[in-house]
């Protein structure tokens, strides 16, 4: 018993020495650097490995600094949301097809029922029916996608009660061969981080 013990707050040691606490998905305070990409890769399809590869991306908007994996080179479609990444024009991918991370107010950017508006704005974006599927995630955080036919949709969302705005990312897949590699951008899409 005494040594499960001692191995018990060896193990407590360890982890804070890493300087990771419970809870702080999402957040890097003393964190490791985590390899967004490298995760994102890993859950590409062995056909799409050739045309679609992520890379590590960050960017702030609204006084949130965040990190994320994005698509090698897609583009900000809009200087106005340095957020929002659109393919190249060749191939033709669609013309929905995007790539975002960033916050959303739905409205005036004021404290509210965070919880009510996520949940609009989810099953908006992904109607429920047998080709949805949904994850929760840390920090108030919900992930949300399907595949319907040559389309897919990924959209998570994270909030904090009291705060001006909800996080998120979304995806659109307006393209057959691309809505195959939907595990890939439900990855990107859980492991974003807002510091």
């Amino acid at each position: 018993m005494r040594n499960s013990c001692g191995l018990i707050l060896a193990l407590v040691v360890v982890a804070s020495a890493c300087g990771k606490k419970s809870g702080d998905a999402g957040k890097s305070g003393g964190a490791p650097a985590v390899d967004f990409a490298a995760i994102a890769n890993a859950a590409v399809p062995a056909a799409a490995k050739a045309s679609l590869v992520f890379e590590n991306a960050s960017l702030s908007d609204d006084g949130e600094n965040m990190s994320f994996a994005r698509p090698k080179g897609w583009t900000v479609e809009n200087k106005a949301f340095p957020g929002k990444f659109k393919p190249p024009a060749t191939p033709d991918l669609g013309f929905m097809t995007s790539f975002s991370v960033g916050t959303g107010c739905d409205g005036g950017c004021e404290p509210k029922d965070w919880k009510a508006v996520v949940e609009k704005q989810m099953k908006n974006l992904v109607k429920d029916g047998p080709n949805a599927h949904e994850e929760a995630l840390p920090n108030n955080g919900r992930i949300r996608w399907d595949v319907d036919g040559d389309k897919a949709h990924v959209i998570a969302t994270w909030w904090k009660e009291g705060d001006r705005h909800y996080r998120d990312c979304i995806v659109w897949l307006d393209n057959a061969e691309l809505a195959k590699s939907v595990d890939a951008f439900v990855a990107a899409c859980k492991n974003v981080r807002f510091e």
